[in-house]
């Protein structure tokens, strides 16, 4: 379901979930993109609730969240804890919720996942995050086997991202040889077997340039499966475990050695798994694309990164990601989000064939305004002479392009920043790379404007948290922060400014395995639906209400090729490009300042 920011998505998640809880038909999952969404979501659960104890909703993170208590102090988390190599005291029984050893303090993140477990199967909402919901409903016993009466999924739109960045297997060179020295140290007969595949991975990422991401080819995944497949990883856990029970391994001690040797355990059938996914087969093409990629040693992304020892990386990505989603969201499934666009690329994407339903608001067009201004700059590649976009955008309307288009860009974004803080109107820009967030706020202390981004110890969701609060006149970050799951609302960023388009670059490893795979029709068509998507969430940053006033100024002169077309019918009376800059900010004022 497609409905407009503020148009009660959240109270209808609700009142669906405590519907589907009382028809007692099974386990009612309410899956959100991020932990702050989940929290946020509790707490909406709660007041809804109002103290009623048969109206309750229950969380569940993943393991980061939650403290490991066979480590003492408190400083280790249950990602960071070799677990599945423990003999733990602490750890809790999912069936019964009885620790190993009775007395002992049960282990949060088990405790927590026993009792939401149990819930889930009384038909209590359970709110979590769309990764552990993933993992968990396709791999842990117990969780796999729950066929949930009804999943409930906000933000619907970036489950096949999520999917994505998810199931992505990594490995690098620092990592391998540390598995084979502590192979070595105990002993372990399958060392040599993981040094051939170090060797060959070394060999092969080292044949192409430094820092380019290169997708390997089907005959280097074959070779790959081949030399893994020499790695017996049962063998290794035995050798672990014999090394333990001998005292050549002390648990608390060693931890570290011993999270080494449990990620080669758990780590290798994974990668021959998903490396055997990336071949194409007689009949079907393949699931995932494996990339390489090295550094130099005085690369000075490494110099700049003391802790950063690896020098080679290797990935695999999952692509095709429609079955691990369907399989995570059962047969009854809602999907809300603000901004679906295309139904048929989102099917495409999500693999979900589902009855679409768009609604539009009742909202006045006249609390906001989406601006590009008329003299933007065209922030891409200058168009080859000659050609039909050259005449028009360089020969007649004498527009900059390329780095000049950039820099244009940066300055207008400057001079309207300081309008706008003349008039105490904050302001929230929102730019495609960390190159210019930073260039950006480098202009913002030029011109003496008070202004927050994260960095030098800052978190995002820190200096989100302290513009709020009302420091500062300027918020600025990337659209991969702040494009999406962060509101504004009531006049604290009335005006947001978005530089230009985000089109992921030609060497990115997803648009290469992209271009290869598709046809160019449909690769530009998935591009530019991405695109649109982002640009549509960055302006619901400002409007969560239907009496909250907002403005987004586009700059790029290249907006003007898709914004229009994917504005909802009831958005686009709001639309204006005839418009100068200093008149769209001349606009921008006379409505923040009218009476609402």
């Amino acid at each position: 379901m497609e409905a407009p920011t503020g148009s009660g998505k959240n109270s209808l998640a609700i009142a669906a979930a405590y519907a589907a809880s009382a028809a007692k038909a099974g386990p009612v999952l309410v899956i959100e993109p991020t932990k702050v969404l989940v929290e946020q979501q509790i707490a909406r659960f709660r007041e809804h609730a109002n103290g009623d104890p048969s109206h309750r909703a229950l969380p569940i993170m993943g393991r980061a969240d939650y403290e490991c208590l066979f480590y003492p102090g408190g400083k280790v988390n249950a990602h960071d804890s070799p677990c599945y190599m423990l003999d733990c005291d602490h750890r809790v029984a999912q069936d019964s919720g009885m620790t190993k050893e009775d007395g002992a303090d049960p282990c949060p993140y088990y405790q927590a996942k026993h009792e939401a477990f149990q819930a889930a199967q009384d038909g209590t909402p359970i709110v979590t995050t769309a990764a552990f919901a993933m993992m968990n409903l396709l791999f842990v016993g117990g969780w796999k086997d729950l066929e949930p009466a009804l999943t409930i999924v906000d933000e619907a739109h970036t489950l096949a991202r999520i999917a994505r960045q998810l199931f992505v297997h990594q490995i690098t060179d620092y990592h391998l040889y540390r598995i084979i020295e502590k192979l070595e140290g105990i002993g372990s007969t399958q060392t040599e077997a993981l040094r051939a595949f170090a060797s060959w991975l070394v060999q092969k990422a080292r044949s192409k340039p430094s820092r380019d991401p290169r997708m390997l080819e089907q005959e280097d995944v074959v070779k790959m499966i081949a030399l893994l497949r020499d790695v017996d990883a049962k063998q290794i856990e035995a050798d672990t475990h014999e090394a333990i029970e001998a005292g050549a391994i002390d648990p608390i001690k060693d931890r570290a050695e011993l999270k080494t040797l449990e990620s080669a355990v758990r780590g290798i059938p994974n990668l021959v798994r998903m490396l055997s996914y990336s071949l194409d087969g007689e009949e079907n093409r393949a699931l995932n694309y494996v990339v390489a990629t090295y550094y130099l040693e005085d690369d000075p992304e490494v110099v700049d990164s003391p802790r950063r020892r690896a020098r080679i990386y290797l990935k695999i990505h999952a692509y095709y990601v429609g079955p691990i989603i369907r399989k995570t969201l059962g047969h009854n499934f809602l999907g809300l989000s603000a901004t679906i666009g295309d139904a048929e690329i989102w099917t495409n994407e999500s693999g979900l064939d589902v009855r679409f339903h768009q609604f539009g608001s009742d909202w006045d067009p006249k609390n906001t305004r989406i601006f590009i201004p008329s003299d933007g700059p065209y922030c891409g590649r200058k168009p080859r002479f000659g050609t039909r976009l050259y005449k028009s955008i360089v020969q007649g309307d004498g527009r900059q392009c390329g780095a000049s288009g950039m820099k244009a860009a940066r300055k207008m974004i400057e001079t309207t920043c300081l309008r706008f803080a003349e008039q105490d109107i904050r302001v929230l820009v929102v730019v495609s790379s960390n190159k210019e967030r930073k260039a950006i706020a480098f202009r913002m202390k030029r011109q003496g404007i008070p202004y927050l981004t994260y960095g030098n110890g800052i978190t995002a969701k820190e200096a989100v948290a302290r513009f709020r609060a009302g420091e500062a006149m300027v918020l600025i970050g990337t659209d991969a922060q702040y494009a999406e799951g962060v509101d504004f609302p009531a006049g604290i960023a009335p005006v947001i400014i978005y530089m230009k388009p985000t089109y992921s670059p030609p060497t990115n490893p997803q648009t290469q395995f992209e271009s290869r795979r598709f046809t160019s029709r449909t690769f530009w068509m998935l591009q530019n639906w991405r695109v649109m998507i982002r640009s549509l969430q960055v302006r619901g940053r400002n409007i969560r209400s239907s009496t909250d006033k907002g403005v987004c100024i586009y700059i790029d002169w290249r907006f003007n090729r898709f914004l229009y077309s994917c504005l909802p019918q009831w958005l686009r009376a709001s639309f204006e490009n005839r418009l100068t800059l200093d008149e769209c900010v001349d606009e921008t004022i006379k409505l923040l300042s009218e009476d609402s």
